[in-house]
């Protein structure tokens, strides 16, 4: 009886050490020299160093590289004769002036200095082809109107316009209509700009392809890592590589009536100056100087990127989306050392299993917003190391109680 007795209290207290060891640990926008086991826990134009897993300077054009995340914002690591150099990749589309092929989007390659297909029309991607065109069977076709059947995974709509769910067909025969324009509980496929987020609506993946309208509850998750998330809304505010314990999911957009907006801007001025719409929002290609976007339309590009990527530049913006007037990102201060997780989420995260509401103004469906905070100094440094001694003393307080039982279940026996 007493061996049993010793070994549940054993068990107990290595679940209670386990749980007060494995917390969340935040570290976002790091400088040179700041510790870092992933690329997000660097600021803007820093990567994360295999060698010394610490924040360094992203490479410049023509340096050498071993991946995209070692690049300055707006070039990408290609293949370039003996190594692997940052390059501005895939900024040019389809007939404008090239003198290499990388510089060309999707297929397309640089043939007597212009950027196309060896064959009229032809295409392997949506961006081998103009503005208001798509890639259907190997060849560009114009978009659909409003009104017309389209297939929702090789088709796509005039631009303001989605292949929306269409309960009338099979389950990826959709119907092109207004973006946005779905309201609370109506059925839709798993993508960007189906429901009405003016009202807080996203239809999530979680389900699969399709799933009805309705407010996101991402921050009900825990996650160990983001394939435990929504992978079209959301990402694990934990990206360590450990198996935290507190972490959750954590929206990827701002879901409110200005994103929304800004889209519909965003994409009337592609259209009108015949620039391609890379729909997967996270491509640095696209804020390159030189690429279509940026040239012709930089101020609703930043406005789009700035207002409605929660999560992307966090850490600031980069140079060439500065143009948006009225941008609304809070950036988080540059870091030396090491972030510990916030956990008065949990507080607010317990409110809303207590308390559920449709609501999409509610602000329990609000995740908290940082304050703006002045650039780090030596003070504030100072104070970000007092922090965390605070919050590794009260691990140590976590500590105490279990490792107490331990030993007095050891003396007894």
């Amino acid at each position: 009886m007493k061996i049993i007795v010793l070994a549940v209290t054993l068990l107990f207290t290595i679940a209670a050490v386990n749980a007060a060891l494995n917390v969340c640990v935040d570290e976002y926008c790091g400088v040179t020299g700041a510790p870092c086991g992933h690329h997000g826990a660097c600021a803007l134009n820093y990567y994360c160093s295999e060698h010394n897993e610490q924040c360094e300077p992203s490479k410049g054009e023509d340096e050498i590289c071993k991946s995209d995340k070692e690049c300055l914002a707006g070039l990408k690591c290609i293949n370039y004769g003996s190594n692997s150099l940052c390059k501005p990749k895939q900024t040019r589309h389809v007939y404008e002036s090239c003198d290499e092929d990388y510089q060309c989007v999707g297929s397309l390659q640089c043939i007597g200095g212009a950027c196309k297909t060896h064959t009229f029309r032809q295409c392997k991607y949506h961006e081998d082809c103009q503005s208001n065109w798509h890639c259907k069977e190997g060849e560009c076709r114009l978009r659909i109107e409003p009104g017309k059947k389209c297939h929702f995974v090789n088709d796509l709509c005039t631009f303001g316009n989605v292949c929306a769910y269409n309960s009338t067909g099979y389950s990826e025969e959709g119907i092109c209509m207004k973006a946005f324009s779905k309201s609370y509980g109506q059925s839709c496929y798993a993508q960007f700009g189906e429901c009405n987020m003016a009202d807080g609506l996203i239809c999530s993946s979680r389900n699969g392809r399709t799933g009805s309208c309705s407010i996101p509850n991402e921050s009900m998750y825990k996650c160990r890592d983001s394939t435990e998330c929504d992978a079209l809304w959301s990402v694990c505010e934990c990206e360590t590589g450990e198996k935290a314990s507190d972490a959750y999911c954590k929206l990827k957009f701002n879901i409110n009536e200005q994103c929304e907006k800004s889209y519909l801007q965003y994409l009337k001025c592609a259209e009108t100056n015949g620039c391609a719409v890379d729909h997967d929002f996270t491509k640095a290609h696209q804020l390159h100087p030189e690429s279509c976007l940026m040239t012709k339309c930089a101020m609703e590009t930043s406005c789009f990127y700035s207002q409605c990527l929660s999560d992307e530049y966090q850490c600031g913006l980069p140079e060439t989306m500065s143009k948006c007037p009225s941008s609304n990102v809070i950036t988080i201060p540059p870091r030396t050392g090491g972030h510990k997780h916030n956990h008065t989420l949990d507080i607010e995260r317990n409110e809303e299993k207590l308390n559920p509401k449709n609501d999409p103004n509610s602000e329990l469906y609000k995740r908290p917003t940082p304050s703006p905070l002045p650039s780090a100094t030596p003070e504030s440094a100072q104070k970000e190391n007092e922090s965390s001694n605070i919050a590794s003393s009260s691990t140590i307080k976590s500590l105490f109680i279990p490792l107490l039982l331990l030993l007095t279940t050891c003396l007894l026996f």
